[in-house]
């Protein structure tokens, strides 16, 4: 499988939004993030869990980890923390701890809703919530987005994927 994956988590971005017939000027920071796969997911996978995370400390966070099919999880995991100036530090899978400690029933499928992250290395140590627990995507494949609240050695707002429920 081939995977490639772009992330510029910090575009400054300003445009309108008309309200009630009121226009207001609006700015702000932006969040462009792709990834391109040669597919899917591998047999042995379940699904995934992604977050994007930007931290009040004005740095951002991509997290994600792969499942096994099998036993549910954690396959592989991988962090990268980046800086307002382009830099980053890649997060090796040994010094992440990702845990679910709140499901949300959907259509009779549990979705993890709330998780426990901490990287040690990087004195992080947060909450992770979902803003609209109930934000399951009806698409073909059982796959829950949305907006999120970040509490903890660091406070924020991000974004979390959760595929394979």
């Amino acid at each position: 499988m081939v995977i490639s994956y772009y992330s510029q988590p910090f575009i400054h971005v300003s445009g309108k939004v008309t309200i009630d017939g009121v226009t207001h000027q609006v700015s702000g920071k932006g969040w462009i993030d792709r990834e391109w796969s040669s597919q899917f997911l591998l047999d042995s996978q379940q699904g995934w869990d992604w977050f994007a995370l930007r931290l009040n400390d004005e740095t951002s966070l991509v997290v994600f980890q792969l499942r096994n099919a099998t036993t549910g999880k954690a396959s592989y995991s991988h962090a990268r923390l980046m800086q307002q100036d382009g830099s980053g530090i890649a997060i090796s899978q040994q010094d992440i701890s990702l845990t679910a400690v709140k499901q949300t029933e959907i259509d009779g499928r549990d979705y993890p809703t709330t998780w426990q992250l901490s990287i040690p290395t990087q004195q992080i140590k947060v909450t992770v919530s979902a803003l609209n627990p109930k934000a399951k995507m009806p698409l073909s494949v059982p796959y829950w987005e949305g907006p999120i609240l970040i509490e903890g050695t660091h406070s924020g707002t991000g974004y979390m994927e959760l595929t394979g429920y």
